[in-house]
């Protein structure tokens, strides 16, 4: 291999290297495994993924079913979970490469590995669409797509950041129709999306018809309008009827299941959760930055900032301000994820953050550091607002990880969030104004580390008594995966369809133990079905 084609290559993964990097860094600050005993388990990751982990483990090593579990409830069909879980990923069967009663230590590790596919995947979008953005910047935003705020936030609903990385290849299947006329790329990464997780990407596509209204009426030339539209319509119709064999029967046994019979519509539809969901953008600051700084050029390019101003108002705006909006979103059901498409907004507004530092932003300053007053007058302003930042981080950190912060967000947090954003852009800008093109580098590089590195901190790993009771937390799981091991439960009748009414294990444990009980996934099962346990 000759010394462009290593550079080449170096280049496409440096981000996933960076984002590994941050996050080993975080495990080995906070003692998470590998480096320690507490691991990244909490929320959904406990209640939901973990025991489905172990049944694709007993899949792949004992021949269990795929379709229908006996030990759950009075019995049950689970192909659905398959669909609604990730089961077709193939990043998920990777579970099944660790010991069993490893799993819970070895999401650690999964987590590593899909942030560093997030990388890769929004690189390629950034290195193709923005040819004329500096390698570094392609990078910095590469990264903060992997560490965005949907993907922080959201990171207990695992099987969702394969959605998050599928969707800029996604994008860059639909620029493959808009510029050359061919839909595959895009029938592929929908295909893909469409068997990963229906939910999700039944709000990709709702955002694509949003999207593609204001793009084709804005961008595109109206003797074309029709044929992209055409193409675009017959790759959504093949990705669905490709996917339908495993849609269609998952979608059935959801439908009919408790979670969506009325009843369960509509109950959270206030906007109590306004500052969670503004959150989801605030730890992005420097995107947020330079789009904001991209509308002092709206005379000049109005179409595109237009543009991007739109898909940012239909694809988050809306749904932050008016919650009700989500009940379309949610497909008519809304069932207290009020952003669990965050990551779309989130990817418009880099995407207006990368265009404006690829345009407007000044890429010829001097590579020499001339030493002169003004150096000295900015660089003693940037120090003195980078250690108030940081230490400001310090007072975010416990604030936010001591409550609950996957699903909720308090006032003292929010405000401290908006006030550490304004000093992240404030040294943002003294670093942008240095003359020294090396300088402003270094300077980009120390608040960017630093920023990520404190949100990292903030929700990725939080201590048990932080978690919102025992429901959530991994104890549950240690205690059935030793009750396995040490009374060899697999082959004792005794706790035959017990319950275990007051969670102290997991409401699915009988995955974990592999013994016939009546806890079970209740929103999957039938409404009639409900009754009887």
């Amino acid at each position: 291999m000759n010394k462009d084609k290593i550079l080449k290559v170096v280049k496409y993964v440096t981000p996933s290297i960076i984002v590994t990097c941050i996050l080993l860094l975080i495990y080995l600050m906070k003692n998470i495994y590998p480096f320690g005993n507490m691991t990244i388990v909490q929320a959904d990751l406990f209640q939901m993924f973990s025991p489905f982990y172990m049944h694709l483990w007993d899949v792949a090593h004992d021949g269990a079913s795929f379709i229908y579990e006996y030990n759950l409830g009075t019995g049950s069909n689970i192909f659905g979970w398959y669909i609604l879980f990730g089961g077709f990923s193939p990043i998920t069967w990777l579970v099944t490469l660790t010991a069993r009663e490893n799993i819970v230590n070895f999401l650690s590790w999964m987590l590593v590995i899909r942030l560093a596919l997030i990388a890769f995947t929004s690189y390629l979008f950034f290195n193709k669409v923005y040819k004329n953005a500096s390698n570094f910047w392609k990078t910095i935003f590469s990264v903060m797509y992997a560490l965005c705020g949907y993907v922080l936030i959201m990171h207990p609903n695992f099987i969702w950041l394969d959605n998050v990385m599928l969707f800029p290849l996604l994008i860059l299947g639909i620029k493959k129709i808009i510029d050359d006329k061919k839909i595959w790329l895009y029938v592929l990464t929908l295909f893909l999306n469409l068997i990963i997780c229906y939910q999700i990407a039944y709000m990709v596509l709702f955002s694509i018809i949003s999207c593609m209204i204001i793009y084709l009426l804005l961008k595109v030339e109206k003797a074309e309008r029709k044929q992209i539209a055409f193409l675009l319509g017959i790759g959504t119709l093949l990705a669905l009827l490709l996917s339908s064999f495993l849609l269609v029967p998952s979608l059935t046994q959801a439908l009919n299941s408790d979670r969506l019979t009325e009843g369960n519509i509509g109950d959270s539809l206030d906007s109590g959760n306004l500052m969670y969901k503004i959150s989801f953008l605030l730890l992005s600051p420097i995107a947020l930055f330079g789009y904001i700084s991209l509308h002092n050029y709206i005379k000049k390019d109005s179409k595109n900032i237009i543009c991007l101003d739109l898909m940012l108002l239909v694809t988050g705006i809306i749904q932050i301000i008016f919650e009700r909006a989500n009940m379309i979103w949610h497909g008519g059901s809304y069932l207290s994820f009020g952003f669990r498409f965050g990551f779309i907004p989130i990817f418009v507004l880099l995407n207006g953050g990368i265009y404006y530092f690829s345009k407007y932003n000044k890429e010829d300053s001097s590579s020499k550091i001339v030493i002169n007053k003004r150096l000295i007058i900015n660089l003693i302003l940037y120090i003195a607002v980078f250690i108030i930042t940081v230490l400001e981080m310090f007072h975010l950190i416990p604030i936010i990880n001591y409550n609950i912060p996957n699903t909720e967000l308090y006032e003292d947090g929010f405000l401290m969030l908006i006030e550490i954003n304004m000093l992240i852009i404030f040294a943002f800008m003294i670093a942008l104004n240095m003359k020294s093109k090396i300088l402003e580098r270094i300077l980009i590089i120390l608040i960017f580390i630093a920023s990520l590195i404190t949100f990292c901190f903030c929700y990725i790993g939080v201590s048990p008594e932080y978690r919102g009771g025992k429901e959530w937390s991994d104890e549950g799981l240690e205690i059935a995966n030793s009750l396995v091991r040490d009374f060899n439960l697999e082959n004792d009748n005794s706790l035959y369809r017990y319950r275990d009414s007051e969670r102290t294990l997991n409401v699915n444990y009988p995955l974990i133990t592999k013994t016939p009980s009546i806890s079970s996934w209740l929103h999957l099962i039938s409404r009639k079905s409900k009754t009887c346990l």
